[in-house]
């Protein structure tokens, strides 16, 4: 303060020798704290701006950062990209024990366990034909049973030839797989990864979809047959992993994308989501996580592209009305806030407050007209234990604008009177 203070004493000195300094310092200290911050901010812009002029030039030309539309809202990503920006590698190489689901075939290693009347450890690799050796029992066939499966497989013929023998098998080293990755996808080619990684983990490791990749369109191929189409909304969305089992060999493709639609404003998830066939508003709100509590179902602006220009349209329509319409790639759904003060079919003017600090239930709360504060008390649940009431504070925003527009015009006259 003292620094702000001095010079803003020299500058004064400077246009109007004939003050003092001290005269000039006892003014400023006998002013209202607020008019004497405001003349002190006022009288120091001139020389930030001064110093800052350079500064501020080159990020004029630099341009301002494109983070929020025309609403000022900030422009969301499309949905899901955010999951693949942690590239991790996925394949687990050793293994102790295995899911009861796994389905062992050739290149998987299993250790042998022998215990009661013939103890032995062997470590034995399943070989082409999906078959092991063991000189003890011979020659079994594991491939296409599952871990499961393969023990009970190995305790049923333990019991009728080795009497008195248990044998116990864990899963020593998985087999490699060799998955290709395809079409829109950043980092397309082959790649190395485990029979028990997901295809989404796959992903993952492949840097996700490009630009013009889908998530929703995924083809799993085998040969010349596709397998199954996989929509990653389910796992984003839903939090589900299931997905078909990929073997040595098998293509995953992914697909161009489809029709993108932003949808922000008053939703809970704002992003730019991916639609299929027969997908329409309800689908989109759903993949927002709903509508905000002060969401207006009445007006929710679509824009969407009227030519090959780049000339658009905006039109406000209502949840129903959207709900019976299609879309197309590139529209903008915002939806907007009700007003804070509405009036009813009894023209009853409501609106709300927010009230925090020591109630027993703080929040927002609506009000009507004619309530009052001991109303809007009633409805928090009174004051805590902790409540100092004599410290309460009461903030209007229409006063607070007042206040502004008052204080700004004593600054002015405070300026124009020390000319």
């Amino acid at each position: 303060m003292n620094k702000k203070l001095n010079f803003l004493i020299f500058l004064i000195g400077i246009s109007f020798p004939s003050f003092s300094q001290i005269a000039n310092e006892e003014l400023l200290k006998n002013l209202p704290p607020e008019i004497r911050q405001s003349v002190l901010n006022r009288s120091l812009d001139q020389s930030n701006s001064i110093e800052n002029f350079e500064y501020s030039s080159q990020n004029l030309r630099a341009g301002p950062k494109a983070s929020r539309d025309k609403y000022g809202s900030a422009v969301p990503e499309r949905f899901g990209i955010s999951f693949y920006k942690n590239q991790k590698d996925t394949f687990p190489s050793q293994l102790k024990t295995a899911p009861a689901n796994y389905v062992l075939g050739p290149g998987d290693i299993l250790n042998f366990n022998f215990s009661g009347t013939v103890k032995s450890t062997q470590k034995i690799q399943i070989d082409r034909e999906g078959q092991i050796f063991l000189k003890q029992i011979g020659i079994i066939n594991l491939s296409g049973l599952t871990y499961k499966k393969a023990q009970e497989e190995i305790d049923r013929i333990a019991e009728a030839r080795l009497i008195g023998t248990r044998i116990d098998i864990t899963l020593s080293k998985l087999r490699p797989l060799q998955l290709f990755v395809m079409g829109n996808v950043n980092f397309p080619g082959s790649y190395v990864v485990s029979p028990l990684s997901s295809i989404s983990s796959v992903l993952f490791t492949a840097g996700g979809p490009t630009e013009g990749g889908s998530t929703r369109n995924i083809s799993l191929k085998r040969g010349d047959k596709t397998i199954s189409n996989i929509d990653l909304y389910d796992l984003f969305i839903n939090g589900n992993m299931t997905s078909p089992k990929i073997q040595s060999g098998d293509v995953l493709l992914l697909n161009p994308v489809g029709p993108q639609v932003k949808v922000f404003g008053e939703v809970r998830r704002p992003a730019i989501f991916e639609l299929k066939a027969n997908e329409g508003f309800d689908e989109l709100l759903s993949f927002a996580s709903g509508a905000k509590f002060n969401a207006n179902t009445n007006k929710v602006t679509l824009t969407r592209s009227t030519s090959q220009d780049n000339k658009f349209s905006s039109k406000d329509y209502s949840f129903k009305d959207l709900s019976k319409m299609s879309f197309r790639d590139g529209d903008q759904l915002f939806l907007h806030s009700v007003d804070i003060i509405k009036i009813d079919a009894n023209k009853d003017v409501s609106g709300r407050v927010t009230i925090n600090g020591a109630f027993v239930n703080p929040g927002v709360y609506t009000i009507k007209k004619g309530e009052r504060f001991s109303d809007l008390l009633e409805k928090a649940g009174g004051y805590t234990d902790l409540a100092y009431i004599e410290a309460g504070v009461f903030l209007r925003q229409e006063v607070k604008a007042r206040e502004t527009i008052a204080l700004k015009r004593a600054a002015d006259t405070l300026e124009n009177s020390l000319v």
